[in-house]
């Protein structure tokens, strides 16, 4: 122990222990930034196996008998994947699927918006759905959404006087095959999106505008300013966990399994052993230094 007291190896000692503080902050702190974003960010870039549209069919307990009408793409054609993309290919997509619709805390998914007003899920009802394959049976990874159809150029996923601009996003993001993805919400009144042009470039577009005399400016103001680019969206949704009583609410933004919660901790265990493999090579080679010296 006299060595690592002597004065002349204490500036050693704590350059090595600021590298390793260096590493653990790194490797610790990368992968929560990158993780960290809103259910829909998500969403529309492939956090999921599958983004479907579909119809309910049966119901068994938080077991729901889906006939699916359509799965859906994320981002424009032949544009390079967000390395959160699990998307599987749409082959792999069956017509029909039991989805578990069990919640973060056990219970039955609520709305996160509904067209009709419901909070759960019901027997009829027309749904959007992120997926993850479990064997046989497909898990939600957010709370679903209730539509008015299945027709991708007419549904909508609010009516038009309680329209957000996130519902609008949804809905441009459906008509146009899940290519428009990048979305910019400027205030709670109008919503823009990046669009990939054919000579390759990229333009900002306004796509939506709220109507004069409707009633939602008030239900959509948490992504009052929010651009949800890929350059900014990694920290945009960290703590927004806003939510109403009813089924229009906007719940859960911070459940379900896609969410960075889950990955939180084999995360954080992987950034443990790195820093004690750092810190087990840092005692080597102080020791190495130490025999040298004599």
């Amino acid at each position: 122990m006299g060595y690592f007291i002597k004065k002349q190896n204490r500036k050693n000692i704590t350059r090595f222990f600021t590298v390793l503080s260096l590493c653990f902050l790194l490797s610790g702190t990368a992968p929560l930034t990158a993780l960290a974003h809103d259910a829909e960010w998500g969403m529309w870039r492939g956090e999921q196996n599958a983004l479907i549209i579909g119809t309910i069919t049966e119901t068994e307990g938080n077991l729901y008998q889906i006939t699916v009408n359509h799965a859906l793409t994320c981002g424009p054609e032949g544009a390079e994947k967000n390395v959160i993309d699990r998307m599987l290919p749409l082959s792999e997509i069956p017509g029909e699927l039991t989805a578990d619709f069990t919640g973060y805390q056990g219970e039955l998914y609520s709305y996160t918006t509904s067209y009709h007003g419901r909070e759960k899920p019901e027997k009829g009802d027309f749904v959007l759905l992120s997926l993850d394959k479990k064997e046989e049976i497909w898990k939600l990874v957010w709370p679903p959404y209730e539509l008015s159809g299945t027709d991708p150029q007419t549904l909508e996923l609010l009516p038009e006087k309680e329209k957000t601009n996130t519902a609008a996003a949804w809905e441009i993001f459906i008509r146009s095959g899940g290519s428009i993805n990048d979305f910019f919400f400027s205030g709670a009144n109008s919503l823009s999106a990046n669009i990939l042009q054919e000579d390759g470039s990229v333009k900002r577009e306004l796509l939506w505008e709220r109507q004069e005399g409707t009633e939602s400016e008030t239900a959509d103001k948490s992504t009052s300013g929010r651009n949800i680019s890929d350059e900014t969206a990694a920290l945009a949704g960290a703590g927004d966990s806003s939510g109403a009583a009813d089924g229009r609410n906007r719940l859960i933004r911070e459940t379900g399994e896609g969410s960075y919660r889950s990955s939180f901790w084999p995360l954080i265990a992987v950034s443990v052993v790195v820093c004690i493999l750092c810190f087990g090579l840092g005692v080597i080679w102080e020791i190495h230094r130490k025999k040298n010296r004599k």
